[in-house]
């Protein structure tokens, strides 16, 4: 039987009641500024209102005098058809604004998931990730020996063979050098997958501890708590937070690591071989790739969270409208809806236009960057092998003379460089330039699991408003 402490106005035009599956809604129409709806859910006896002013740019919930106020996303079809409330700008914020009052910094994420990677409580665990960091240096090691290995082949071709093959036939030199660059390339790469399959069962270890122990606080908190919540949307918080993590071990062990390891690595090496003006220009030109595609990154963000907005807005009237589609035939207001629809699809048109010509322009900065800086590098070599001379003879001598380098050593250094410096240099940036072409989509996907892990890991602070005491406990025994 349907009841309510007034909260009706006089002006009722008319009423009606309609069925929807386990659901039975009173509709009242008021005047044309009102109109409210009560639901009744059949099992629950659970209470829902909600209002709106249509005339306000914003709609503006009017909580009347009922039993529970709880609003779940009810579709209110009038003469101008609109949702009770605009779609959710910011999820997090609209599902759990307790969350969201104290955000949990990144350094606490981090070391709150540096627990899970490094349980006291299981030493295997322990000895796969070491064992993935052992096979993420030895990847790195032949990965940059690479460039080296081709090097000696276009050496071979210009007729200086090295010393270990300068008894063999140029050409027998040059095949075994080629086999052995293959072979090199295949080193690295089985290193890498080999490194990912012994990291999988500690990184996947990890989202299941998490996982488990989200599960099981979410039962222990206290039925108000959901009451007030969708469970829904709790479900995707979860869901995100666990493949936030997935995404920052696998950033962090896979690209960020990596990356940092190789950059040290091949500017170590333009330094002891061609002096500093090479290794300046390599650190300058990763510098100002790295700080201009975060830049950008962080411009483009509002485009992308615009686009995402105004798909999930279009997403959301879509679906409540297919969902109430006898409402919408009881009110003559397809022509209406369609006109929303389309309204938001513009929006999302808009924005995606907006975040396409934005990433064209971080691709081509990315790209004149690079660019830049290895014409910069290859020139300053290229210059000391037109006269034939090292780029820092002086310096190279009294470095070998410091580390206790003999005379021979000295000399061995002291000689003229070849083309295929040319190509080492070549190769060894562009080495660096594959995993720097994934450096903004690594940033923004890191910054969005930060936020989603976040969410998930402040549920876990959430503390129960009923408390199973040991009083409790013995009771029950």
């Amino acid at each position: 039987m349907w009841h309510s402490r007034s909260i009706l106005s006089p002006s009722i035009m008319s009423s009606g009641i309609i069925r929807f599956g386990y659901e039975r809604r009173l509709f009242v129409l008021y005047s044309p500024r009102w109109l409210c709806s009560w639901t009744r859910v059949s099992r629950h006896l659970q209470w829902r209102s909600s209002c709106y002013e249509q005339t306000c740019s914003r709609p503006k919930l009017l909580c009347g005098e009922v039993p529970l106020f709880h609003l779940s996303g009810v579709f209110i079809p009038s003469r101008r058809s609109q949702h009770v409330l605009p779609p959710p700008s910011d999820f997090q914020s609209e599902m759990f604004p307790d969350v969201q009052k104290k955000p949990l910094s990144d350094w606490y994420i981090v070391k709150r998931l540096l627990g899970y990677i490094w349980p006291s409580d299981r030493p295997e665990i322990r000895l796969r990730v070491v064992a993935a960091l052992a096979l993420l240096f030895s990847a790195k090691l032949v990965n940059v020996m690479v460039p080296f290995v081709f090097k000696y082949a276009v050496d071979c071709f210009s007729g200086n063979t090295p010393v270990m093959l300068s008894d063999v036939h140029p050409a027998t030199a040059a095949t075994t050098i080629l086999l052995c660059y293959g072979l090199f390339r295949a080193t690295a790469s089985g290193l890498n997958e080999l490194r990912t399959a012994v990291f999988a069962r500690a990184a996947q270890s990890s989202i299941r501890q998490v996982g488990v122990e989200v599960f099981r606080h979410m039962h222990d908190l206290d039925l108000s708590y959901h009451l007030g919540r969708r469970t829904g949307a709790l479900g995707k918080a979860i869901d995100r937070g666990a493949r936030g993590i997935q995404f920052i071990l696998t950033a962090l062990v896979f690209n960020l690591l990596p990356t940092g390891l190789e950059v040290g690595m091949v500017t170590g090496i333009l330094y002891y071989k061609y002096g500093l003006p090479a290794s300046l220009i390599a650190l300058a030109c990763i510098g100002t790739y790295t700080s201009f595609t975060f830049a950008i990154t962080r411009w483009r963000t509002q485009f992308r969270v615009a686009m995402n907005r105004a798909d999930g807005r279009a997403g959301s009237h879509a679906t409540d409208s297919l969902i109430n589609y006898e409402t919408v035939k009881y009110f003559n207001n397809e022509n209406h809806e369609a006109g929303i629809y389309d309204r938001l699809q513009a929006e999302y048109e808009r924005a995606s236009i907006k975040t396409t010509t934005s990433l064209a322009v971080l691709n081509f900065g990315q790209a004149a960057i690079f660019s830049a800086g290895l014409a910069a590098a290859m020139v300053v070599v290229a210059s000391h092998v037109a006269v034939g001379l090292p780029p820092d003879s002086a310096t190279i001598g009294a470095t070998v003379a410091a580390v206790g380098g003999g005379g021979t050593a000295i000399e061995e250094m002291a000689k003229s460089l070849t083309v295929g410096d040319l190509v080492l240099v070549n190769g060894l940036l562009f080495q660096l330039s594959v995993p720097l072409n994934f450096l903004g989509t690594m940033y923004r996907e890191v910054r969005q699991s930060l936020v989603d892990m976040s969410t998930m890991f402040s549920l876990m602070e959430l503390e129960p408003k009923v408390k199973v005491t040991e009083r409790c406990l013995c009771h029950e025994r």
